[in-house]
């Protein structure tokens, strides 16, 4: 039991890095901001990642970093402005991986920015042709919770869609899909709900016209508004902000002037890609089964099956010299870890009303 509790508290860190990982490779893809926000964004986080892992230190108050990362991480969970909860997050999620790769600030390097980006990248386009297929993440419920749903209406989102298909309300319309759900009695704000969110699950879409003269898809979840430069670029900052981002720049440009600025070798390439394919394939798997509409469990031993596969599989498809014989001893725990915190973290977000659907309109 100590060796598996030993196990755990040691791959922690590394599954909280992958679950960063993947999460930006999910927004990238899936984000509702248009692309030329999402990219920029997706690259400064990747490199952040990165970042933390070339500034991991030794030191002997590691005991006292591991508290005050935790502290950050619990700080991000409230609802402040977004950008003091992703910088909280970030820097309490890279101190933590910096108790584990315990790299020395004469040893810095860029490759390892390299490797995240193109790790991220990778697993960013594999989504993305999710996405091209015409599959989008959207909020059924509007923001309203599993828990409130149930006592509203006496049924969770996933019975009234089970039951709305046993009695072929796909062939329906709105107005004849609330005049079936009269019959349950409650009331008619909940039969709207009911009836939107079961529209949405058969990815149902309303096309109007934007203010550039083309097509604008208006998503449930997004409810019809539609991003434009002009008014990102006009917002404005408050002097907290700005000083938040100029720390972060002054700190980013101080700590270039110790790298090394390289590439990843061969080795990182033969090692990197089963692992990133491996963790891209379990990232695929684990989106699909959480947060899918019907079949539910069975996509979820499908899910199950592909991290037993990577798993069990990669570690004996690497060719790893004898200097890295101890990656065999984390590798697949670290794996097994990454793939337990990701389901958890997209059953909460299932439990929020967000499902993976395949939409009628897709372009």
């Amino acid at each position: 039991m100590l060796i598996v509790l030993a196990i755990l508290i040691f791959i922690t860190p590394y599954a909280a890095f992958l679950l960063l990982c993947s999460w930006l490779a999910i927004w990238c893809a899936f984000g509702n901001a248009r692309l030329f926000l999402r990219m920029p964004a997706f690259l400064l986080g990747s490199w952040a990642l990165g970042f933390s892992l070339c500034l991991a230190r030794a030191d002997s108050e590691s005991a006292v970093a591991g508290v005050c990362a935790m502290a950050l991480i619990v700080f991000s969970l409230f609802r402040t402005h977004w950008a003091w909860q992703l910088l909280a997050f970030v820097c309490g999620a890279g101190m933590l991986v910096s108790l584990v790769f315990r790299l020395e600030s004469n040893s810095l390097d860029s490759s390892w920015i390299v490797r995240v980006t193109l790790a991220t990248s990778f697993a960013a386009a594999a989504l993305a042709l999710l996405k091209h297929g015409g599959w989008r993440i959207v909020n059924l419920t509007g923001g309203i919770s599993h828990l409130a749903m149930e006592q509203g209406t006496g049924r969770d989102l996933d019975d009234w869609i089970m039951l709305l298909d046993e009695h072929r309300a796909m062939s329906l319309n709105h107005a004849q899909i609330m005049a079936f759900l009269r019959q349950f009695g409650f009331s008619f704000d909940w039969q709207r709900m009911v009836t939107v969110a079961y529209e949405r699950a058969l990815g149902r879409r309303t096309v109007a016209m934007g203010s550039h003269g083309r097509p604008l898809v208006i998503e449930g979840n997004a409810g019809g508004r539609e991003i434009r430069p002009a008014a990102w670029l006009q917002q404005q900052f408050t002097i907290w902000q700005l000083l938040s981002v100029t720390f972060c720049v002054a700190s980013l440009l101080g700590f270039v002037r110790l790298f090394r600025w390289e590439m990843p070798n061969v080795l990182d390439v033969k090692i990197g890609v089963p692992l990133v394919a491996g963790g891209t394939a379990i990232t695929m798997a684990a989106l699909c089964s959480c947060l899918a509409i019907r079949e539910v469990r069975k996509k979820c031993l499908f899910a199950a099956l592909v991290v037993a596969l990577v798993v069990a599989g990669i570690p004996h498809l690497l060719h790893i010299p004898p200097v890295l014989s101890r990656l065999y001893l984390f590798l697949g725990p670290a794996m097994l870890g990454y793939s337990v915190t990701l389901m958890l973290s997209l059953v909460l977000l299932r439990r929020s009303g967000y499902r993976l659907v395949r939409v009628q309109s897709a372009r």
